[in-house]
């Protein structure tokens, strides 16, 4: 047997990174080098736990009068990207109170916090620099936030919003776009 390959090259280490956000429709780029376009705003600083991304799906085993695995059923593909924010701004806070309209009057600002019952999709851009020149850019045209973890404020530490981000389908048909510069992701297994 010969042994496997391996290559520290492809062991990246996230050096730099950034959530955007617009509103469900907006393109994103589709190289790694043209700006991000108009309506994406950025979500601030996110913290060092990094981004997450998690696939999942449901799969059910047909089996056959003698118990033995005749097919696999997949019927669902999820796909989620998580991030934590560690800046308090209107962007964020848009995500935490979707629909709830802030209103600033001499410098006091009160929001009506509004039940939210509706999934608000938004479109999403995630960056990615990690070591040796590797940018990774991710696209979803239509994304749910969810804010997934308690608020806590304390004098100990920074107030942060964690969230998760369920990619839906868009009007192309994908999940999600994935473009990188990263070679070792050019061939399909």
């Amino acid at each position: 047997m010969t042994a496997p390959t391996r290559d520290s090259d492809n062991a990246l280490v996230l050096k730099n990174g950034y959530v955007l956000v617009a509103d469900e429709g907006t393109a994103g780029p589709t190289d790694l080098t043209t700006a991000w376009p108009t309506g994406f705003e950025s979500l601030g600083w996110c913290d060092d736990s990094g981004f997450g991304e998690a696939k999942s799906g449901n799969i059910t085993k047909k089996l056959g009068i003698d118990g033995s695995v005749m097919a696999i059923v997949k019927d669902s593909d999820e796909r989620t990207f998580t991030f934590t924010c560690s800046e308090t701004n209107a962007i964020v806070m848009g995500l935490v109170n979707p629909g709830s309209t802030p209103v600033t009057t001499t410098g006091v600002t009160t929001t009506h916090v509004k039940p939210n019952v509706t999934a608000v999709a938004k479109a999403f851009g995630l960056e990615f620099v990690y070591s040796g020149g590797v940018t990774r850019r991710v696209t979803v045209g239509k994304g749910v936030p969810t804010l997934t973890d308690t608020i806590t404020s304390q004098y100990t530490g920074i107030t942060s919003y964690k969230f998760s981000v369920d990619c839906l389908v868009d009007a192309n048909g994908d999940q999600y776009a994935n473009i990188t510069n990263n070679p070792a992701e050019a061939i399909a297994p």
